[in-house]
């Protein structure tokens, strides 16, 4: 999920920022909130967010870097947030855990910050199995525009252990510093989202820029499965895998086993239809599927989104991830 942080633009047009993202088909936009006391900055509170919220079917993904959030939680939700992240830094588990089960009550995504010079507290860990996000700051908040702090990959890998031990099944975004350079080493780390400030709204073209950042996810996470086969059955296996999805009967087969299982998992959804292309394996095997939007939405979700799902799961996501993709777009859409 790419998610470009609008502050990084002109904060003067805020509206102008917002439509940029949603021409360069951002799936989160991201609204750094900062009180100027939690971090040296001021930016926007709820007032802005409910004005931009007319302006795009994007969720909009609130990053509060303000003190006592739970003040104040009831303002963002109201304003159409759709996923809102406090900091550990200003929450205690009474205080986090009031937060947590307003927007859980609200439908809205719950997501926990973390600077980098904080480990995650363990009176989080009991959260964890219910988050919908966890924020891994990479750069002192406050400003864009800072490099990535090298020793957040370490960090990461501390991360990942207790998130596996308390059945954490939401997603890692990384934020702060993220570029071209990096994006392919974040994702290994277990990132699956990425606020993009100068990287992607710095640039002239918005569109090109998440383009190219999905590409470099895609180059990561084929090669982490090379690797992974490498692994399992060296360069056999590679070849092997590689070769069903160049020529051979072998290919058609798994070909078709993957369209029976989408044409399951689709029919499930129980919305109407349209037709979009998809790819379903790490090696750009595409195919013709007929995928469901929820009703009402017309033509807006069809024109977006036909092209969105090529850009957005051609990383080499596989079917999981797709219906993950479009369950999420079902909830937000309706």
């Amino acid at each position: 999920m790419i998610a470009p942080s609008i502050i990084a633009g002109d904060m003067t047009n805020l509206e102008n920022e917002v439509k940029r993202c949603d021409d360069g088909r951002a799936d989160y936009i991201h609204l750094d909130v900062m009180d100027g006391q939690f971090v040296p900055n001021s930016t926007f509170d709820y007032t802005k967010i409910k004005e931009l919220r007319p302006l795009t079917v994007i969720p909009f993904d609130t990053h509060l870097m303000i003190n006592e959030p739970v003040k104040h939680i009831g303002d963002y939700i109201d304003a159409g947030s759709d996923i809102v992240t406090v900091h550990a830094e200003v929450t205690d588990e009474s205080s986090f855990g009031e937060i947590h089960d307003i927007l859980k009550q609200h439908q809205v995504g719950v997501g926990f910050a973390i600077n980098p010079d904080t480990e995650l507290p363990e009176w989080s860990y009991k959260f964890l199995s219910t988050l919908d996000q966890l924020i891994v700051m990479s750069v002192i908040p406050g400003k864009s525009g800072q490099k990535y702090i090298e020793e957040t990959h370490a960090k990461m890998a501390r991360l990942n252990t207790i998130l596996n031990t308390h059945n954490f099944s939401g997603c890692i975004e990384a934020d702060g510093g993220v570029n071209l350079e990096n994006i392919g080493s974040v994702f290994a780390d277990g990132a699956r989202a990425f606020v993009g400030g100068g990287a992607i709204v710095g640039q002239q073209d918005v569109r090109a820029a998440i383009k190219d950042f999905r590409n470099a996810v895609l180059k990561s996470r084929r090669r982490m499965l090379l690797d992974k086969a490498n692994q399992l059955g060296g360069s056999d296996l590679v070849n092997k895998w590689i070769g069903l999805h160049v020529i051979g009967e072998k290919q058609e087969e798994i070909k078709d086993q993957q369209k029976a299982h989408i044409h399951r998992r689709v029919s499930r959804l129980g919305l109407f239809s349209h037709r979009v292309t998809t790819y379903i394996s790490p090696f750009d095997e595409k195919f013709e599927r007929r995928v469901r939007v929820p009703p009402g939405v017309g033509e807006l979700y069809h024109r977006r989104d036909e092209s969105d799902i090529r850009d957005c799961v051609s990383d080499g996501a596989g079917t999981s991830d797709i219906f993950t993709l479009f369950s999420e777009r079902s909830r937000w859409l309706r």
